[in-house]
């Protein structure tokens, strides 16, 4: 690589991380180019010609954060078709927690998630359709095995959303959780038993939902 594709890769990339904190600190709506390239100590002019605007800019960030979670996290999206569905759920609420508690994740990440919750910007149907749906259907197909083929939709899709919200509290909730279990470690050990304990406490209440749909019930 020549001297000018060096400098320019530079350039990016120290735009990139700190548009990445810039827009953790402030999201989307708050934040200006100029903050970023100060940020970074570039040129103003540096996005339009990298990245063409601040919105090309931040479905990058978006992009650049789906990497490394999926660098982190590998790709539970290749198990084999023919696995057992108990242990599948298992292995994705491990790789699950294993991704949004993984303590090297740059704090970042979470924060850029946090703003576009609150207020989503039009790069939000990108971000679903790229790198939630995916996941989000790959667990509901796991739950319709567990199920049964003839449970709806909707049901098998507020069950899915029932495993990902235990997960997701240990993220969002985590200094409430510190607070309250001191002992709820999240190094590799602490991650298998609650990784155990949500998928267990998951399988029984799905096992108890079926019975109820054979007893009629349902």
């Amino acid at each position: 690589m020549d001297e000018k594709n060096r400098s320019t890769d530079s350039t990016r990339q120290k735009l990139l991380t700190a548009a990445c904190e810039v827009f953790a600190e402030n999201g989307f709506k708050n934040t200006t180019v100029r903050d970023i390239c100060n940020r970074a100590e570039v040129n103003v002019a540096a996005i339009n010609y990298h990245f063409g605007n601040k919105e090309k800019l931040y479905e990058a960030v978006w992009e650049y954060a789906n990497n490394l979670a999926v660098k982190n996290r590998g790709n539970f999206l290749g198990l084999d078709g023919t696995t057992d569905p108990e242990k599948k759920i298992r292995i994705f609420v491990k790789t699950f927690l294993d991704n949004i508690l993984n303590q090297d994740r740059p704090e970042w990440d979470f924060r850029i998630v946090a703003h576009e919750m609150m207020e989503p910007t039009g790069a939000f149907n990108t971000i679903i359709e790229k790198m939630i749906r995916p996941s989000f259907l790959f667990l509901r197909d796991i739950v319709q095995e567990l199920l049964g083929e003839d449970v709806p939709s909707e049901k098998v899709e507020k069950c899915t959303l029932s495993v990902v919200g235990q997960c997701l509290y240990y993220r969002f909730a985590n200094p409430v959780v510190r607070q309250i279990l001191p002992e709820q470690t999240f190094d590799e050990k602490g991650l298998e038993e609650l990784a155990d304990h949500i998928t267990e406490f998951s399988l029984s209440a799905l096992k108890q939902m079926r019975s109820g749909i054979e007893d009629g019930r349902e």
